[in-house]
């Protein structure tokens, strides 16, 4: 076997000296593979693309490009959905806060406005707040405390579209003698 194939590189190399011919590894600056090969194989044709495959490479990238851009366009509407009724939800959290600390806010009354454009990202909102005696004591007295409600439904304009939530919070109410009339819901 080493003496094949030493004589079968000497042959392919027979005007160049072989010094490692008697070696059992022969080191050759071309993989041994290469020598196996017939010479027209180891041609390489050169070759370019058809205009078919062109026109299908084309084809294949426009779907694609098109599916993207019509997911990156539906993420961008939500995430604008999304934003609008973020800013909302922390400024209704805000109006809330602020009824509840507002001593003029009367039981079983009612108040309403609008948010400022520059505040709400230039969305047109509003909200509406209503108050009303949730639980008396037992034995309704003035200067009695009592669990007010106060329900504030906000709303905004998506597009042409209304949208609206409701907020619900409660607060400790002192009775008044008015308050305290035999109507008065318990």
């Amino acid at each position: 076997m080493k003496a094949s194939f030493s004589r079968g590189l000497t042959q392919m190399n027979a005007d160049k000296p072989n010094p490692f011919s008697s070696a059992f590894i022969c080191v050759h600056p071309r993989p041994i593979v290469f020598w196996l090969v017939p010479a027209r194989s180891r041609r390489r044709v050169a070759r370019g693309f058809t205009l078919l495959e062109m026109i299908v490479a084309t084809l294949i990238m426009a779907i694609a490009v098109v599916g993207l851009l019509g997911g990156i366009s539906g993420a961008t509407r939500n995430a604008s959905r999304v934003r609008d009724y973020d800013r909302i939800v922390q400024l209704s959290r805000l109006r809330m806060n602020d009824l509840l600390l507002d001593p003029t806010l009367a039981a079983n009354g009612a108040l309403s406005g609008r948010f400022d454009p520059a505040v709400s990202g230039g969305l047109e909102a509003g909200w509406q707040a209503q108050s009303s005696i949730f639980e008396t004591p037992p034995n309704p007295a003035p200067n009695l405390a009592a669990l007010e409600r106060i329900e504030l439904q906000v709303w905004w304009m998506s597009g042409e579209q209304r949208r609206t939530f409701t907020l619900e919070a409660f607060r400790e109410h002192v009775l008044q003698p008015v308050s305290t009339s035999a109507g008065a819901p318990r």
